[in-house]
């Protein structure tokens, strides 16, 4: 098999498309929180109570529960990839790491088809968000899960962004996965 890069997207260093990602990931959860508050009536993010001692402390305790369960979300979705990465190629060596203020999982070397990418790509977001789903069922505050799923899902925006590309390109393609981004390579006779 012969393979032709036909792209090179470096997402750890590229500050042009990092900033893309970043005002399209705002437009996503302003965008999400608009379509909360009309299927919601309101959040009740902050509820109205007297504003006592015991309020304050409920809500900076409220935060960062928030805040740690966002963490949590985040360590489960490079998780995720990890094990898709392994779930299609057993022999690769997966590397975790946050840099440039983003949390990655990396197989780099490894040379996925087109489609075992795509699933490797868009499994986080789809398990994160059945995740929440369900839990929602339990009664936990629908408010507090609602933020974390937009949260989440803008942060999915590199995710997405890959998925975007790879439906762009014709034929039969590879990616391999590197220490920045991606390669995309197409088949050569």
């Amino acid at each position: 098999m012969n393979l032709k890069v036909i792209e090179k997207i470096n997402l750890l260093t590229n500050n042009k498309l990092i900033i893309w990602l970043n005002i399209w990931a705002l437009v996503i959860f302003l965008g999400l929180v608009l379509v909360g508050i009309y299927a919601m009536g309101e959040f009740e993010i902050f509820p109205k109570e007297e504003k006592t001692l015991l309020f304050i402390l409920y809500m900076v305790l409220r935060v960062l529960l928030f805040c740690c369960s966002f963490i949590v979300l985040l360590v489960l979705h490079e998780l995720i990839h990890g094990l898709f990465f392994k779930v299609f190629k057993p022999e690769s060596k997966v590397k975790f790491g946050f840099k440039n203020g983003m949390a990655y999982a990396a197989s780099p070397g490894s040379i996925y088809p087109r489609i075992p990418f795509f699933i490797i790509i868009i499994m986080p977001f789809i398990i994160i968000s059945a995740l929440l789903s369900i839990i929602s069922l339990f009664g936990i505050d629908s408010t507090f899960l609602y933020l974390l799923f937009a949260c989440h899902t803008s942060g999915c925006v590199g995710d997405f962004y890959y998925c975007y590309l790879l439906t762009r390109k014709k034929g039969k393609i590879y990616i391999e996965d590197t220490e920045v981004g991606i390669d995309i390579y197409e088949e050569t006779a």
